[in-house]
Formats: C-alpha cells, structure tokens, sequence
C-alpha cells in the first residue's frame, strides 16, 4: 500500500493521535467516507436492500422488481359480500386477482368493477367456455349483456383473473379461469363497456354467506 495512502486512512480529523475513529454505533453499520472527506458510519439497510452505488457515494436501496414480478398489494379472509376500494392505481397497468371459495352455504359467489365503493351493475360483456366432466366444451353466456364479471353458484370455486387497465378511463378488459361445481373448468373474458376509471371490486352479494381468500397483485411494467 502506498504510505500516503495509508497515513490517510489512520488519521481523521476527530482522533489526531493517529489511529481510526470508529464511528459505528449499531450491528450491521459500515464505514465510509461522506461528502466532507470525513471517516462516517453508513447504517444497515433495510430487509431486501442492496449496497449500491452511485459512483460517488454508497447506499442501500430497494431493487427494482423486474418486469412481470407479481407485487402482493391486499390479501383478506372473506367471509360473505367483501368490497376492495382503492386497490387499482395508475402504478400498474396489469392486475392479477386470485380469489379461492371455500365454502358457499347461501347465495352465489360474483364480482363487479367499482369506483368509490360503488359498482357498475350493467354493460358487462362475457365469452366463455365451459369444458363439462364430459370433456365436452360448451359456450356458456357468449356476448350476453351481464350484471357481473364472474358468476359461480356452488362451493369450492377458485378463479384467477388477468386484469388490464382499470384505473384507466377506458373499457376494463378481464380474462379469468375458474373451477365450477361438478368438476366443471370454466375460462372466459369479460370487457366492460364504459370507460370509466374503476379502482376496486366488490366480491360477492347481498345473500352471500362463504369462507376464503382474496388476493391482489400488481404486475410490474
């Protein structure tokens, strides 16, 4: 090592008896030089940070999530009619719902767009397909006017939707795949058509009774 250099390094302006100047204080904490060309402590990130660097001065900082990475944004426990509000924003332009139905003792299992807590009801455009336990597929409501995105009247549903651009102020397009009752696999895709900007769901109706699991993710750009 050079001896200027490390004359440098021994000597800091707070111990003029030559040896280092520990600023660390806390488990984890690094020594660096700041922005004066002073011996300083650079405390432990938080969980998930990297060391990073921005050709001056280090830190810590949360990486990016790459594009496609699912972001958990809400997960409950339903029991019944729930309403999710503010879950959409203009953060993503992709959604993911994974909603799983344990049980149904009353009612049927639904969902509708909402704005506000308060939800669109008409103009819900659907295609699907139904593939029976016979292996025969059938359409099922093709182009039909709707109430709902999604209707399922049994227990033991599970549904994910793909989810694009409803906070946007244009036509909210969805494509889901579920697990009806008797064994039945039903995938489709609803478009909305209005163009209105949505930020949530409600899940369920006024006489539903049912145990599960919502989830919501963001998928990143």
């Amino acid at each position: 090592m050079n001896c200027n250099n490390y004359r440098s390094l021994l000597n800091t302006e707070a111990d003029t008896g030559g040896g280092l100047a520990d600023p660390m204080t806390t488990r984890g904490d690094m020594i660096v030089r700041d922005s004066s060309n002073t011996t300083a402590r650079l405390p432990v990130g938080t969980s998930g940070q990297v060391l990073t660097s921005d050709g001056t001065d280090a830190s810590w900082t949360t990486p990016a999530s790459a594009s496609g990475a699912l972001n958990l944004l809400y997960s409950a426990t339903i029991a019944g009619t729930t309403q999710v509000n503010n879950v959409f924003t203009g953060t993503y332009d992709t959604y993911k719902l994974e909603i799983v139905v344990d049980t149904v003792s009353a009612g049927a299992t639904e969902m509708t767009w909402s704005t506000g807590g308060v939800s669109a009801v008409t103009g819900y455009r659907q295609t699907s397909i139904q593939i029976g336990n016979t292996g025969v597929p059938a359409n099922y409501n093709s182009g039909s006017t709707k109430t709902a995105i999604f209707y399922c009247d049994n227990a033991g549903n599970s549904a994910t939707f793909t989810v694009n651009s409803p906070f946007l102020s244009t036509r909210t397009c969805a494509t889901w795949q579920a697990m009806h009752y008797a064994n039945k696999l039903v995938s489709g895709g609803t478009v909305l058509d209005n163009i209105i900007s949505y930020d949530g769901f409600k899940f369920g109706n006024a006489s539903l009774v049912c145990t599960g699991t919502i989830r919501v993710y963001g998928v990143s750009k």
